[in-house]
């Protein structure tokens, strides 16, 4: 089957034009070329996609449609045949195809390539198909991330909750909170998990076995009596 211009438009992004995603046109003057965007209201194009329903027919016809703007005319193509691209009931765009010699396509025609737009359209739904499910896995591995991000956050900060209110039970018999009285706290807890001996000095009444305590309760004998 003998065509000057075969392409396959599919809608644009914003859904209002269409663009030419597939060109086979040697001989174009420019008028028609790939990434050709075609407005939907207006264009012969766009009136095959929104019907869903084949245009078979000649420049003329496309004049007494009154659509003057169509790119085909000024590229010199006699006859055309634009088929929409169906797939489980919905146009995924559209097939065009042109000639420069007044001959139009015969009803044989028209069978063989409705038959070639339904395989485009099968191919078109399994590649948009196939992006979706890529963009859906990469989506999918950005929640995951995010989720390993705050679980490993929520860990430290429990992490971080757990050592304090080991510290506060482990000073529960311990009243105060004056800098003294941390200093003396935080050398407890570096000396309490080491085997060192600690000397505890001070007059009656200044909680000597307070410390003598809190120090047993942080060793590796907390197990043992504290005598």
């Amino acid at each position: 089957m003998h065509c000057d211009l075969v392409s396959v438009c599919l809608p644009d992004s914003d859904v209002n034009r269409l663009q030419t995603f597939v060109l086979d046109f040697p001989e174009s003057k420019g008028f028609i070329r790939e990434e050709f965007f075609t407005p939907i209201e207006g264009s012969l194009s766009g009136s095959v996609f929104s019907s869903s329903k084949l245009w078979n027919g000649k420049d003329s016809d496309i004049l007494q449609l009154g659509l003057k703007d169509e790119a085909a005319i000024p590229e010199g193509l006699k006859t055309g045949c634009i088929l929409p691209l169906v797939s489980r009931n919905r146009v995924l765009g559209v097939l065009c195809l042109g000639r420069r010699e007044e001959n139009a396509f015969s009803q044989d025609d028209i069978e063989f390539l409705t038959q070639v737009a339904g395989q485009i359209a099968i191919a078109i739904e399994n590649a948009s198909a196939y992006r979706q499910v890529e963009h859906a896995r990469a989506e999918l591995e950005k929640a995951f991330e995010e989720i390993k991000r705050l679980k490993d956050r929520l860990q430290d900060e429990n992490l971080v909750l757990r050592e304090q209110i080991d510290q506060a039970l482990m000073f529960e018999e311990i009243v105060g909170a004056s800098p003294a009285l941390r200093a003396v706290l935080s050398r407890v807890s570096k000396v309490a998990p080491t085997d060192s001996t600690v000397l505890l000095t001070g007059e009656t009444g200044t909680g000597k076995e307070l410390i003598a305590r809190a120090i047993h309760k942080r060793s590796r004998r907390f197990s043992r009596a504290f005598v």
